[in-house]
């Protein structure tokens, strides 16, 4: 197939595609992971942020680079097709785990929220063949989807509202009251929250303005840990210590006393 021929990715398309695939049942439990720093931890989307940026440095260049070439065949080129197939044989694995992973978190949301007293073979047969009929219909699909899904869902801040007018703003500060190891605890938990970004290497070869691919797939990232950022905050604000620590799904608990 001629990559040029099948570049359809437009700069509105990366921007969602990369918040899209970082944003998922972590804006909801979020506040949760992060509990080991307390009230610190508003500001740790903040830092996460800044890490994926620069994270995103270095993948950026490997793709501009090679253009034309998904990540398996850069794998291939630079290692061989043995070592290169070996490779991507583990990120596939690795990729299956954490999908398996993905939709456990899903299912468990769907099952505490609505679900409780039923099993979830309906709606995990349900979830499986909508990702599949998403993902068959090509890149540029997903790429709507992950649009749609982005209006759809991110309207929700709007509840945030209420727990930013009721909360306690004093909570915030100080900004550094943790030891080392609460802090390599709740970045260990929560840089889970931005992993997905390196998927770009994947669909670059698809993208239409390449050499923007950097500023665009940044965009993306700011987008999400602005969301982040407003669940950590109006969390801290609202919620004791003792409950961001234990409860599992702090912003849906704001959500539902609207």
């Amino acid at each position: 197939m001629n990559v040029n021929q099948s570049k359809t990715l437009n700069a509105y398309h990366v921007v969602f595609l990369v918040q899209n695939v970082m944003i998922g049942s972590t804006l909801l439990t979020l506040p949760h992971l992060l509990s080991p720093v307390g009230y610190s931890q508003w500001w740790f989307p903040i830092l996460f942020g800044a890490l994926a940026n620069l994270l995103l440095i270095p993948m950026i260049w490997i793709a501009r680079q090679n253009p034309e070439l998904t990540l398996f065949c850069i794998h291939q080129k630079l290692f061989g097709k043995g070592i290169g197939t070996c490779i991507n044989t583990g990120i596939i694995v690795y990729a299956i785990i954490l999908l398996a992973s993905v939709c456990e978190g899903y299912l468990e949301l769907i099952q505490v929220v609505a679900l409780s007293d039923r099993t979830i073979t309906g709606p995990l047969l349900i979830f499986f063949l909508l990702l599949i009929y998403i993902a068959n219909s090509g890149i540029k699909s997903i790429a709507r989807f992950c649009i749609a899904s982005f209006f759809l869902v991110t309207w929700l801040l709007y509840f945030l509202t209420w727990g930013f007018t009721e909360g306690d703003i004093g909570h915030t500060l100080p900004l550094f009251n943790f030891t080392w190891k609460e802090f390599l605890s709740a970045t260990q938990k929560g840089f889970i929250s931005v992993v997905g970004f390196e998927v770009i290497l994947f669909y670059f070869p698809y993208i239409i303005q390449q050499e923007k691919a950097f500023r665009h797939a940044s965009y993306g990232i700011w987008i999400c840990i602005f969301c982040y950022l407003s669940t950590t905050l109006v969390s801290v604000m609202y919620y004791s210590q003792w409950q961001l620590k234990n409860v599992m799904y702090p912003r849906f608990s704001i959500c539902s006393m609207q």
